[in-house]
């Protein structure tokens, strides 16, 4: 036994939490792990620190509820602040356990720190180090090298982490230990959304009231593929010509997407939408509610937080088949499109444009679906992985 115990007889978890952005740097994996150790640092006897070297900024009366060892460094010797934040972290806070989000990134610096100090490890596997498209080039295992240190990181960590059971899958194949992978999905943040008043955004945004609306939360990237459903709504207009599309992320490159697939007049574009402290954003909830359908067409989803959030807000998401929420998914909550394909993924919206009245029914039984789904029990969870390595 590693760590010294309280005079209850259990154990306190003093986890080091090894990355290299931080929240409120924006993507996905800075809000799981921000969330994530806001609500670990909830946990009983639970003491979290993060180590990173970033962000560059913190938003106006913003502090981290947590210790933060943290370096704003573009240079050459962000390698060396990266050590040496852990380091200071270790030792400062006596650390006992170590977790290490990415494989190729975080993961294999908390391996290599906690041999330094002979402390157990945990490791999550988050999407690009595990998952590959080699059509577009996607994923750190099409490189050799990469790859087979993810092999070494995945053989040295007492734990590994998976956010779904398709995750899960691919670790394995990577070489992980069955036995040593454990399925957490992430939380969302249902207290706060709940406490977001209504806001009409259709009258905001000059929608039809009646109309059906789909939302879609991304950048333009050959991953995110957000082509495939502009060809798709360029499908429909005919058909179903009450069918529009509000596009959350990068205004520019998203209006020259939608112009290229002759949609520019069907896609609306709010723009980047950030929480601008601490998350959910209220202007991603107004969208997800005034929304009738979620829709995320990525070639792959680790798991999918903006489609998770859309479920809380009690929105029914459409999904591709290599997504990892449909782990949560339910016949009244979700769909797959089996065929990615534009003319294929067309049908589908002309299909549930028609059952618009039936879906909005829906939205109780939708929220109720993923309200087990809280960074608390994500918390909880882990910090029982973290005990079974002390």
């Amino acid at each position: 036994m590693t760590t010294a115990r309280m005079e209850t007889g259990a154990a306190e978890v003093r986890v080091g939490i090894v990355t290299e952005n931080h929240y409120p740097s924006l993507g996905g994996m800075e809000f799981s792990n921000h969330l994530l150790s806001r609500a670990l640092q909830r946990q009983p006897l639970t003491r979290v620190s993060v180590a990173s070297t970033g962000p560059a900024f913190l938003p106006r009366g913003f502090s981290y509820p947590y210790r933060h060892y943290r370096s704003r460094s573009l240079s050459v010797l962000t390698a060396y602040l990266r050590r040496r934040n852990v380091e200071r972290m270790v030792a400062k806070e006596r650390i006992n356990v170590l977790h290490g989000p990415m494989l190729h990134g975080g993961g294999e610096r908390a391996v290599r720190a906690a041999e330094r100090h002979g402390l157990p490890v945990v490791v999550s596997a988050q999407g690009a180090d595990v998952q590959t498209v080699p059509a577009i080039g996607y994923g750190a295992r099409l490189d050799p090298r990469a790859e087979g240190r993810m092999r070494q990181v995945v053989a040295r960590a007492g734990r590994i982490v998976a956010l779904s059971r398709m995750n899960r899958d691919l670790l394995v194949e990577l070489g992980a230990d069955p036995r040593s992978v454990v399925v957490v999905p992430n939380g969302v943040a249902h207290e706060e959304i709940g406490r977001i008043p209504f806001e009409d955004r259709r009258a905001a945004l000059g929608l039809d009231p009646d109309g059906f609306v789909l939302m879609t939360v991304g950048r333009v990237s050959p991953v995110k593929r957000i082509e495939l459903l502009y060809r798709a709504l360029a499908l429909v207009r005919a058909e179903a010509p009450q069918i529009r599309c509000v596009s959350v992320g990068p205004r520019e490159k998203l209006a020259d997407a939608a112009m290229r697939a002759g949609v520019a007049d069907l896609v609306l574009l709010p723009g980047a939408v950030t929480a601008g402290g601490e998350p959910p954003a209220p202007e991603l909830v107004h969208l997800y509610r005034a929304a009738d359908l979620y829709v995320s067409v990525s070639h792959v989803e680790s798991f999918g937080n903006a489609a998770l959030e859309a479920l809380a807000c009690g929105t029914p998401v459409l999904v591709t088949r290599r997504h990892g929420v449909r782990d949560v998914l339910t016949e009244e909550s979700g769909f797959v499109a089996e065929e990615e394909t534009p003319e294929a993924l067309a049908r589908v919206l002309v299909g549930l444009a028609a059952r618009r009245q039936e879906l909005n029914g829906r939205r109780a039984l939708i929220r109720a679906s993923v309200a087990h789904l809280t960074w608390d029990r994500a918390a909880a969870r882990l910090r029982e992985v973290y005990l079974s390595l002390l």
